[in-house]
């Protein structure tokens, strides 16, 4: 498949001498980037490019949503708990508070 993302030119790489490809030898060896090039050329003549395979979806997966939505019913319903327990111990508290002072 090309897909022709970039042009980057002729590249040449001794890959036992230089295995992260940081010096091109395409310079240096002109007849093997020709030769190279002319099976390259000659592969993409005769290739024939495959028909696309659509792939369908896998079935849609609900369990992951049931347990999102019920992870956040139940945090919902502990905040409001926790709210109320706040409410509760700050009407205490005003309480003491008032009843000391008179």
């Amino acid at each position: 498949m090309k897909l022709g993302l970039y042009r980057h030119g002729l590249l040449l790489f001794d890959i036992e001498t230089d295995p992260a490809e940081q010096h091109n030898l395409a310079d240096d060896h002109p007849d093997v980037v020709d030769r190279m090039q002319r099976l390259i050329d000659r592969f993409h003549r005769n290739t024939i490019p495959g028909k696309p395979v659509m792939v369908g979806a896998a079935p849609a997966d609900h369990h992951g949503w049931e347990r999102m939505w019920t992870g956040i019913g139940l945090t919902v319903f502990l905040v409001l708990i926790l709210a109320v327990l706040f409410m509760v111990l700050c009407v205490m508290i005003f309480r003491y508070y008032s009843r000391r002072q008179s």
